[in-house]
């Protein structure tokens, strides 16, 4: 906790900061093929967190979430319709010929549920955009469907570091009332007890922000 506290305390009196970070993390993450080494589930959930302590507003960082993986899905479908074919030879698709044929393929398959259902797929998402418009697809039906499905994108990126962050507050909160009320009643509370109690909530959120971190890293290695 003391290594990462100093960060907590400049995002709190940085929030500006924060969002940016926020920002730029999901729209990166919407980059063509550039958003396959984007962390961004393991820093979304991280600000989730930061907001159910109470360090950031809620409602800015969901709105930057969104916005960025917004822009950053448009910036790909743009280069996409601007540079057609041409962009199968230009870095870094030119590298990934196999994830292009899968985007393809799925865009294919699926048409304009692609961009929502895609924006979940590990690997995929990130050619995604610019294959539909590489093929032409209307901006305007593009554009609606970026907005909806990066609404909920967000909701899912944010929400749950939010959700851990206040279980992990109620647990804390509720072990602490328990040794408190024990301490008080002329019992003493066993410190090895209140040890155990606060190990196991560092615990639960490092594991949570490790498998946050893993699927980032993992869901986009396995298709490529």
């Amino acid at each position: 906790m003391e290594l990462i506290q100093p960060y907590l305390d400049y995002f709190a009196l940085h929030p500006n900061w924060a969002l940016a970070v926020v920002f730029f993390t999901a729209m990166g993450e919407a980059l063509l093929v550039i958003g396959l080494f984007v962390p961004s589930s393991a820093t979304l959930v991280g600000a989730g967190t930061l907001v159910g302590v109470g360090r950031l507003s809620f409602w800015p960082v969901m709105i930057a979430a969104i916005l960025g993986c917004v822009v950053g899905d448009q910036i790909s479908f743009w280069a996409g319709r601007i540079y057609g074919d041409r962009l199968r030879g230009m870095w870094p698709l030119r590298n990934y010929p196999h994830l292009l044929a899968k985007g393809e393929e799925y865009v294919k398959k699926h048409g304009g549920k692609s961009i929502a259902v895609g924006r979940f797929v590990p690997g995929i998402k990130s050619v995604i955009p610019g294959i539909a418009g590489m093929f032409g697809m209307n901006q305007m039906y593009f554009l609606i469907i970026n907005v909806a499905s990066g609404i909920v994108w967000g909701a899912m990126h944010i929400l749950p570091g939010v959700l851990l962050a206040l279980l992990a507050h109620w647990w804390f909160q509720s072990a602490y009332r328990k040794y408190s009320a024990v301490a008080t009643s002329g019992k003493r509370a066993s410190t090895a007890r209140c040890a155990r109690a606060n190990s196991r909530i560092s615990v639960f959120c490092l594991s949570c922000a490790i498998s946050a971190t893993a699927l980032a890293f993992t869901g986009g290695a396995s298709a490529m």
